[in-house]
């Protein structure tokens, strides 16, 4: 519980910043509500943790918490479990057939920078702020935008002054067909 999990609601840092003492180490956050009364144990909270891990502690309505531990998303206000899986994969199908095309791929592209984070997470434990991703999705769209502008110009040129087309490589000599993406801001691919 201690700095392991973002369980926390504050966006900048969503884990405990206290140093927990090794009694504590087992607590899990059910062990922090008084039982029976689905209410935060406030003198117990206050003995474990610092001010402001109190203060983020103590907004979290006790109404999200159930008996028995289940994984859910900090920001959420119902009681709606990550496990329900199955609804955000529902809803994303249906953003898909309902956004136009504008909307739906950013849509498309903040999905993929999540996806992309959660295995910098994975991997690297490497954990940005909700507004992080959503800029560096911003980002990567609008440089794919630029990419595909700048592809259509040379493209329009290309076609005007000579066709490709696709020679076979000689023989003894691979050909290799490349995707690639371009971050124009940060001068990399």
């Amino acid at each position: 519980m201690c700095g392991v999990d973002p369980w926390l609601r504050d966006e900048s840092n969503p884990f405990i910043t206290s140093v927990c003492d090794d009694k504590y180490a087992r607590l899990r956050v059910a062990d922090l509500i008084t039982p029976g009364q689905d209410k935060w144990n406030e003198e117990l909270i206050q003995r474990i943790f610092n001010q402001r891990d109190v203060a983020e502690i103590l907004k979290i309505p006790v109404t999200l918490l159930q008996n028995k531990d289940a994984p859910i998303w900090r920001f959420s206000n119902n009681e709606r479990h990550i496990n329900e899986a199955s609804g955000y994969v529902e809803l994303v199908f249906t953003l898909i057939h309902e956004l136009d095309k504008e909307n739906m791929v950013q849509v498309a592209m903040i999905l993929w920078t999540i996806w992309w984070w959660r295995t910098q997470k994975c991997w690297n434990d490497t954990l940005p702020s909700v507004l992080y991703v959503n800029s560096r999705a911003k980002e990567a769209l609008d440089d794919r935008v630029r990419v595909r502008i700048t592809l259509t110009q040379h493209r329009t040129v290309a076609t005007l002054t000579e066709q490709q087309n696709w020679i076979k490589p000689q023989q003894g000599t691979l050909k290799c067909n490349v995707d690639a993406v371009c971050y124009v801001a940060e001068n990399k691919y």
